[in-house]
């Protein structure tokens, strides 16, 4: 790609598993004017294709701590770890993986995240995934990308959690082209969008109550023939493994979300 007279090098990977793209730009004597001229016209290209146009670290948000000891991640536990289902990879679909299903149904399906980066351990053995723009692109966990662009989270899995970081690239970019339909539905700064959500999850995370009727709601039911039986199947699994977990809950602790980021 030419800029005027300046040459700028860009990576490209379509990434068909989590269906995204991901580009990765290098350029040497770029003035920051040129470059924002170039992501201009690329976000208005992108939203005329039904796409956002999201900056983000090219690295895990784990390790970003360890460049810059002010932005560390923060942890954000579950009150309550998710059940173990012994036949739950019968209910899924032959392409779903069972591991960590219900952390990524609190990320996708509650809170509007998209999955960015799958977990390097979670492809097959005999697959070995490469990037051409990228040396040792190792993922400890499966990384997502909220869908205003806000926020980063890594999903630990268990009762640990997720890991959170603002997505500061976001936030420092010119909103002249990037999130400018978004913010105009909100009042708030950026900054504080990302506190709400990040507030909102942690409240929710924190709920032992709202977690067990979550997962519940979101356990796939035994494939039979009889689909009511299967939905009888599925509270009483659901019902037994929690028990398990936690003896008793208050049901009036439950905290429904109907802000801008839950369902």
């Amino acid at each position: 790609m030419s800029l005027d007279r300046v040459r700028c090098t860009v990576g490209f990977e379509l990434i068909l598993i989590v269906r995204s793209f991901h580009f990765e730009l290098n350029w040497i004597g770029v003035t920051a004017g040129l470059l924002d001229d170039m992501r201009q016209r690329w976000s208005v290209l992108a939203e005329k294709h039904g796409l956002r146009l999201v900056e983000a670290p090219v690295e895990q948000i784990k390790d970003i701590g360890k460049k810059c000891a002010y932005r560390p991640c923060f942890a954000i536990q579950l009150a309550l770890a998710p059940p173990t289902i012994s036949d739950l990879d019968e209910r899924l679909p032959e392409q779903y993986r069972t591991a960590n299903y219900f952390e990524y149904a609190i990320l996708t399906k509650k809170f509007g995240f998209v999955l960015d980066v799958e977990a390097t351990y979670r492809y097959p053995d005999d697959l070995e995934v490469e990037y051409s723009y990228r040396k040792a692109a190792v993922f400890e966990h499966s990384q997502f990308v909220h869908k205003s662009g806000l926020a980063l989270v890594q999903c630990v899995g268990g009762t640990q959690g997720f890991l959170w970081s603002d997505n500061r690239l976001f936030f420092s970019a010119s909103s002249r082209f990037r999130g400018e339909s978004y913010q105009a539905a909100s009042s708030l700064s950026k900054q504080q969008q990302a506190d709400q959500l990040r507030e909102e999850l942690e409240a929710f995370c924190a709920n032992a109550g709202a977690l067990a009727s979550f997962y519940a709601a979101v356990l796939p039911p035994v494939q039979t023939d009889d689909v009511q039986l299967g939905e009888k199947q599925a509270q009483a699994d659901i019902a037994t493994s929690l028990t398990k977990e936690t003896s008793s809950y208050d049901d009036s602790d439950d905290v429904g979300f109907t802000g801008p980021y839950g369902l």
